[in-house]
């Protein structure tokens, strides 16, 4: 405990425990731990400046909501001390070396209500031996609960949760609750059954799909019958390959293949699984207009993976749609065409895309004028010399501090021996170090790029005249290879309107413009 001075000791409470069972009572076991904290808080003459609770959560690692607010405050001096009921409260086993590490960094103590160790040798021995006690019973627990689960699976029963969707839960035939000595009542196993509502979609899922192999045709009819459900390509994905539906049950390396009443049959199961695992199958496109024989989509998707919708945040993937006697490709937006999004670009036709902008590009080869423009408007976003010197001492700075924490945590684990949560808070700080190092060594090498000599506008100019002529000579895979040395992105922010960036100079370099189009 610190030293007392002039003002009183400022403590923050602590409360965590990690089930349901802990959490909810006439008098819970958070409910007990402020109680006895802040009666300790009184004796010691301090004052609480903050609590923090994370109820329902492990001790076995470190990601809390409040434990989070709790160290960004520690870092801010909010307060002095962190006052448990016991250590295990703040974490258990190895990672309450991290969090007592991680306080400490701040200067802030950890006191223990009900636990007091001595700094000697044999004080430490007994803080690290019950650390290892504290760190072997969750896992204890966990492997008492695997062997129930997994004894419950065999038996048929429902080892808790919700139900996957198409099931419902109820108490096993022939069993009851049980009064247990002091009043609380243990309830029966369950089973899980077919939900009456559900089921009926779950079968006419697997229908439809072994009737036209597409997800697309699955989507639209649980969303017209269950509209209350989010269903995207993957929830179905995963749906048709959850063997629940034939009365499967699992649990680890522990199988039941007949533990409760099945929604499909093995024959319709088999049969989908086939046309799931078949690489030739069609993906993401319409029923209408596929048949045997009918022409494959013929458009090279040149700048695949540099379309972005700027309205919904993502790439627009490729997509045809086919007709009774036509192909029409496009660069889609996933949210928008499939999504539900209100998004006003939602496609792009490809070949209309292509065009403009090889004609933009031959333009801008035409007139240098439209370049010299870009180069102006490129020289003006470029970081000062100063700037970026500033932005490689910081680089540099935080490099330095990194090697410092790494050169800690490599002292701690002197002192408490070898801890998994330390090693793994070591790897993370090697790591960063490791990314320091390589932005300095970007920053560097784009401070000697931008010393070079650059093309001018005529250069480019030149270079890109009869842009037109020499694409028609080219193969497909020449063009694929081509175009995006030229183009780095396209963002669309409106129905055929948007931006193009540019590459000005070569594709290791960051000077980029960006040129308006209209299609």
């Amino acid at each position: 405990m610190k030293k007392p001075t002039n003002r009183p000791l400022r403590c923050a409470i602590y409360l965590r425990c990690s089930t349901d069972d802990q959490k909810y009572g006439d008098f819970t076991t958070i409910d007990t731990q402020r109680q006895i904290n802040r009666e300790h808080v009184t004796k010691l003459g301090g004052e609480i400046v903050a609590e923090y609770n994370d109820e329902g959560r492990t001790g076995t690692n470190l990601k809390r909501a409040d434990w989070k607010r709790m160290l960004a405050d520690a870092a801010g001096k909010r307060f002095d001390t962190v006052v448990v009921t016991y250590m295990s409260r703040l974490a258990r086993g190895e990672v309450y070396h991290v969090a007592e590490y991680l306080l400490g960094e701040s200067k802030v103590e950890v006191d223990m209500v009900y636990e007091d160790f001595t700094p000697d040798m044999a004080g430490q021995m007994n803080k690290n031996l019950k650390i290892f006690m504290d760190g072997m019973y969750p896992k204890q627990v966990s492997e008492w609960t695997k062997t129930k689960q997994a004894q419950m699976v065999k038996m048929g029963y429902h080892t808790g949760g919700v139900p996957t969707f198409g099931f419902c839960s109820e108490p096993v035939p022939g069993m009851t609750d049980t009064l247990l000595p002091g009043g609380k009542i243990k309830p029966a196993p369950r089973r899980i059954i077919p939900h009456p509502e559900q089921a009926p979609h779950i079968l006419k899922a697997f229908e439809i799909f072994a009737e036209f192999d597409n997800m697309g045709e699955v989507r639209r009819y649980l969303r017209r019958e269950v509209p209350d459900c989010t269903w995207t390509v993957e929830r179905i994905s995963k749906l048709l390959r959850n063997d629940k539906y034939i009365g499967v049950a699992r649990f680890g390396e522990h199988m039941n293949p007949a533990a409760h009443e099945p929604i499909v049959s093995p024959e319709l199961w088999e049969q989908v699984q086939a046309l799931l695992s078949n690489p030739e199958r069609r993906r993401n496109t319409r029923s209408e207009g596929w048949a045997e024989g009918r022409q494959r989509d013929p458009m090279t998707y040149y700048l695949k993976g540099r379309i972005y919708c700027k309205n919904c945040g993502c790439r627009m993937t490729p997509a045809a749609f086919r007709g009774r006697t036509t192909i029409v490709s496009y660069y889609q937006c996933i949210h928008g065409t499939q999504y539900g999004a209100d998004c006003p670009v939602k496609r792009v036709n490809a070949a209309t895309l292509h065009s403009t902008i090889l004609g933009e590009v031959q333009r801008c080869a035409e007139h240098p004028s439209r370049l010299i423009r870009l180069y102006e408007s490129v020289a003006k976003n470029l970081p000062s010399p100063s700037e970026t010197r500033e932005e490689i001492k910081q680089a540099k700075r935080n490099q330095r501090e990194t090697e410092k924490k790494i050169e800690r945590i490599i002292e701690a684990i002197k002192v408490v021996g070898g801890s998994n949560a330390l090693a793994e808070e070591l790897r993370i700080l090697e790591a960063r170090r490791e990314e320091w190092i390589k932005r300095v060594e970007e920053l560097e090498a784009a401070q000697v790029r931008r010393t070079l000599p650059r093309p001018d506008a005529a250069t480019i100019a030149g270079l890109w005249s009869g842009f037109l002529e020499r694409w028609a000579a080219l193969s497909e895979e020449e063009r694929v290879e081509l175009l995006p040395l030229v183009v780095d992105r396209v963002d669309f922010s409106a129905k055929n309107e948007g931006a193009m960036r540019l590459f000005l100079s070569n594709v290791q370099d960051t000077e980029t413009a960006w040129l308006p189009i209209r299609m």
